[in-house]
């Protein structure tokens, strides 16, 4: 079963799960993603991103958003079973973010703009409870995701999901100078928030992130009372 997501849910399934929860999401609000691209383009001001390929952003970090959970640094935690007592995943956004990162910087296809709105998403998916531009920031961390990244790459068979999207999850796997390759453009992209209001909209891409992230968590049955008003919202939407 390993790499594992949560107690008794390989990776692979829950990213599975996502996907097909973003496919749902699609086609009952297929306006969703034409309304985005207008509110790229009104920012960008003369350079635009099509609604087909806002899409394609919002499946690469439904993909890659808990890549970072296969690292051996968490899967240790867990037996063949993905049974475990004790469960943790602190900094995996950051790994799942810097992993994106890899793989869209040898994609010539995607423009800047579209790779910051990714990654962004990635990073910032679990905003709520912890803020990790904030942590990059202050720069506390990073040795912290060099340890995660240094105990080894769980990769399971989660190499023929990403196979599917064209994505060689391999070549993403991070070493100690992609880590830091990664801190040193995000710390970039932060400084060029201060006068590139544009970058904010990546929460235009999260959306559909966070909508079949919290389904996929209803369809496991994980599903707290914290957050039940909020599930029984968003699935509305699909």
């Amino acid at each position: 079963m390993k790499p594992c997501a949560f107690v008794g849910q390989p990776l692979t399934s829950h990213i599975e799960g996502c996907l097909s929860m973003l496919e749902a999401f699609t086609r009952k609000n297929q306006g969703y993603f034409e309304v985005a691209s207008r509110r790229i383009r009104a920012a960008l001001g003369e350079r635009t991103v099509e609604p087909e390929k806002v899409e394609e952003m919002a499946r690469l970090a439904v993909l890659f958003h808990d890549v970072g959970k296969a690292y051996n640094y968490f899967q240790k935690r867990f037996d063949d079973n993905c049974s475990s007592n004790r469960v943790g995943f602190q900094y995996h956004e950051v790994a799942s973010a810097a992993m994106c990162y890899k793989f869209l910087s040898t994609q010539p296809k995607w423009a800047s703009v579209e790779k910051v709105l990714v990654v962004l998403s990635v990073l910032n998916h679990h905003h709520a409870m912890r803020n990790p531009c904030k942590m990059i920031s202050e720069g506390d961390d990073r040795g912290k995701v060099l340890g995660i990244v240094k105990e080894g790459f769980c990769e399971g068979d989660l190499p023929s999901t990403f196979e599917k999207f064209n994505v060689n999850l391999r070549g993403a796997v991070l070493r100690g100078e992609d880590v830091s390759s990664f801190y040193s453009w995000i710390n970039g992209v932060r400084k060029m928030n201060r006068v590139e209001k544009w970058l904010k909209l990546y929460v235009l891409v999260m959306n559909p992130l966070i909508i079949a992230d919290n389904l996929d968590a209803r369809r496991r049955g994980e599903v707290n009372e914290v957050r039940r008003a909020f599930i029984e919202e968003i699935e509305e939407v699909v």
